[in-house]
């Protein structure tokens, strides 16, 4: 079967959906609470059968997720050539630089305060704050032009699953 990278991805989000709402069923319904002397009522619960559910989504997620790691490997993005796997690695060392980015540029380049005797005390940054600024805006357009690339690429390249 041919679908898109997007389309398998959202595969996987409903496998592993499905694994939840099984592991779900079996905490509630993998034992019984009876009295001494009581009637015994049984849930369907069967730890084979669950099992069985189990094995065959995980196998299914595995089999996607390795068609869809062959394809981020050879697929190419419309930024700067790189293949989707590339793509990913660096929108992730961008968004981490973003945080660093935003926090450095939230502060002042100089402030001042007075402590509890009187004293003035100045605190500067060591770097200039409007050149953090323009490359926080550089970066924030770097992760939106990098993050179009890949979801295009993941939508227009198919794999066979």
């Amino acid at each position: 079967m041919k679908l898109s990278i997007k389309e398998a991805m959202k595969m996987i989000a409903r496998f592993e959906n499905d694994i939840q709402e099984l592991l779900d069923i079996e905490r509630r319904e993998s034992f019984i609470i009876y009295l001494a002397n009581e009637e015994v009522t049984k849930t369907d619960y069967i730890f084979d059968k669950a099992n069985s559910n189990l094995d065959l989504y995980q196998e299914q997620i595995r089999q996607i997720k390795n068609a869809i790691n062959k394809a981020n490997l050879t697929t190419k993005t419309d930024y700067k050539d790189l293949v989707i796997s590339e793509a990913l690695i660096l929108l992730a060392q961008k968004n981490n630089n973003q945080i660093r980015l935003n926090e450095l540029a939230s502060y002042k380049q100089v402030t001042r305060k007075t402590s509890y005797e009187g004293i003035i005390e100045y605190n500067e940054r060591l770097y200039d704050i409007n050149i953090v600024r323009e490359l926080l805006k550089q970066n924030t357009e770097d992760i939106h032009k990098l993050q179009t690339a890949i979801d295009k690429a993941n939508i227009l390249t198919e794999i066979e699953i």
